[in-house]
């Protein structure tokens, strides 16, 4: 698995975000050790407080992650590995465009690739074809 830093950054946010700790420049000693025995009690998996600091950049760190240490915050995110969130966040960037859809009446926010719509409802996608509008549950 090669490192990329601009992806566990993103990764890093996913994990923020599932939290609503606030922004992590603010985060204390205590919101470190609350994180290390969330990601243990979810993965199994113990981070320690002073690595969880090394990668949020509280303590100076020059190294790459372990696999393992980027594969137990992937899991603590909500993906099956690091490798998985690469390739799910890789899928996402290529999608070039979001767009407001309605669909029965109700709005949301889908992004769109060629003429096919994924949505952030994961039970449907629409396509376009020839004009007309194809709503699809899968």
């Amino acid at each position: 698995m090669q490192y990329d830093e601009n992806l566990f950054f993103e990764c890093r946010k996913k994990i923020e975000a599932k939290l609503g700790w606030g922004d992590s420049k603010k985060w204390t000693n205590t919101d470190f050790e609350n994180l290390s025995e969330k990601v243990l009690s979810e993965t199994g998996v113990n981070l320690s407080t002073s690595t969880l600091k090394r990668l949020w950049g509280k303590v100076k760190y020059d190294s790459v992650p372990q696999a393992a240490t980027l594969n137990a915050l992937a899991r603590f995110a909500g993906y099956e590995s690091f490798r998985e969130y690469e390739r799910v966040f890789k899928k996402r960037k290529q999608l070039k465009r979001r767009k407001q859809v309605s669909c029965s009446g109700r709005k949301f926010s889908a992004y769109y690739h060629s003429t096919r719509i994924y949505s952030q409802n994961p039970a449907f996608f629409i396509q376009y074809f020839l004009g007309h509008r194809f709503v699809y549950g899968y």
